[in-house]
């Protein structure tokens, strides 16, 4: 039995079969997901730039004796730039994410001129943890806006309970970045 804070986690992850992928793309992406994320205020979303294989990906901190955050690498097996885009509908009330993820397919398939999105759902819990944990491994760089997906895939053996500290705003607006 659950309780009250514990709930299925349904997450979405939408592909864009459009390529190359670069800078100017990322950042147009990542402002799509803002706007389309104001008009639905109960999803939070996560994107993920990504260089690297993640079977074989590790992630290193350069220690320069520089003041300030340590840089972030990640090493391993480089291909083709691509994007992970996840979406996670974070009302306890029952809302869907569905409406997020017609808008946002909608304007990047008007901005691409022709169908280059696709989403899909998770079928269970462990199948989510896997793919977030999938998608954080390779990360070289990531937005996220609502909730700590970062946080919930550091957490991978965990049981999943939505806390409170998970939520990354109250009116699910603030946004977080790995610079």
């Amino acid at each position: 039995m659950k309780n009250k804070n514990e709930r299925d986690l349904k997450l979405w992850w939408i592909e864009i079969y459009a390529t190359p992928t670069d800078d100017k793309i990322f950042h147009a992406t990542t402002e799509r997901l803002r706007r389309v994320g104001n008009l639905h205020r109960h999803v939070g979303w996560y994107i993920i730039d990504s260089t690297t294989e993640p079977d074989r990906a590790w992630r290193l901190r350069l220690l320069t004796g520089e003041q300030g955050r340590p840089r972030r690498i990640v090493r391993g097996k480089k291909v083709t730039r691509h994007l992970h885009i996840g979406v996670l509908s974070l009302s306890l009330d029952g809302r869907s994410a569905f409406g997020f993820l017609d808008e946002f397919k909608k304007r990047t398939n008007r901005a691409y001129g022709r169908k280059v999105t696709r989403y899909f759902a998770t079928v269970d819990d462990d199948h989510a943890r896997r793919y977030l944990a999938y998608c954080f491994r390779q990360a070289d760089a990531y937005r996220q806006s609502g909730f700590d997906f970062k946080k919930l895939a550091d957490e991978l053996g965990t049981a999943l309970v939505i806390d409170e500290e998970l939520f990354t705003r109250d009116d699910f607006a603030d946004e977080t970045e790995n610079a």
